[in-house]
């Protein structure tokens, strides 16, 4: 059976098991003097005292990876990279999938579409298109279209 390894956290200074420690190669025992709970509180506090700088740094970096952001962004939110989103932009023709207007009209890149059921692309949508898709699939009534377009016959 192992024996239990006990390390005292030179912050708080409690006795504490050593797998409460992180891992640091530089130190004598290969751990941290301080616990990963006062290591962590550290790091919070001082995040939080110098947020402006963090966020100040965050965005030089992001303008100066912006493609690197975004691959990882489109990654995040809806499990394609860059080159497959660059491909489902060619098979459209470089047009919305439901208007099919050319992307040069609109002022930001197509948006991807995609089943927020099953998280599945579908495809390609101007902004406009978009917004108006997530309305329509919200509604129930399958006959929305046609008491919409009574309506609009009517005024």
């Amino acid at each position: 059976m192992a024996s239990m390894s006990y390390k005292v956290c030179t912050k708080c200074k409690k006795r504490k098991l050593i797998e409460e420690f992180y891992r640091e190669k530089r130190k004598r025992d290969g751990y941290d003097t301080r616990c990963k709970n006062c290591v962590n509180g550290y790091q919070s506090q001082y995040r939080q005292e110098h947020r402006k700088q963090y966020l100040e740094i965050g965005k030089r970096w992001r303008q100066a990876n912006k493609e690197q952001e975004r691959n990882r962004a489109l990654k995040k939110r809806y499990g394609i990279t860059a080159e497959q989103y660059n491909i489902l932009l060619e098979s459209q023709n470089e047009r919305c999938g439901l208007c099919g207007k050319h992307q040069s009209r609109f002022k930001n890149r197509l948006a991807v579409d995609h089943d927020h059921q099953t998280n599945r692309v579908r495809g390609l949508l101007c902004v406009e298109c978009n917004i108006l898709l997530g309305h329509l699939e919200k509604i129930e009534e399958i006959d929305f279209i046609v008491k919409a377009n009574i309506y609009r016959g009517r005024n």
